[in-house]
């Protein structure tokens, strides 16, 4: 995957921040996005992908269980988060085109 875009809100200093990163894999475009809330149920991590009639579609997601406690210090990159879940996007896409 090639990452396309990048952008990042939020700071050390809010109470929530996050990253969206857009990626080409093939001819798809999939779109990540991470938004840490200091509440645990605002929170999301997802991966989607662009349809044909361009509007964003779920792919997968990574419960907050999973990234949420250790991303708590903004040192702990929500770009890890991000990194895992364009790989299982691409794992997908890749299963679905063969």
């Amino acid at each position: 995957m090639d990452l396309i875009e990048q952008t990042a809100d939020g700071t050390d200093k809010t109470q929530a921040r996050g990253i969206t990163r857009i990626y080409a894999h093939g001819t798809d475009l999939v779109r990540v996005r991470v938004h840490r809330d200091f509440y645990k149920d605002q929170s999301y991590a997802v991966a989607e992908v662009m349809s044909s009639d361009r509007k964003w579609t779920d792919l997968t997601h990574a419960p907050r269980e999973q990234w949420w406690e250790y991303t708590r210090n903004p040192q702990c990159g929500l770009a890890v988060v991000a990194d895992d879940l364009a790989k299982r996007a691409a794992k997908i896409l890749d299963a679905v085109a063969r």
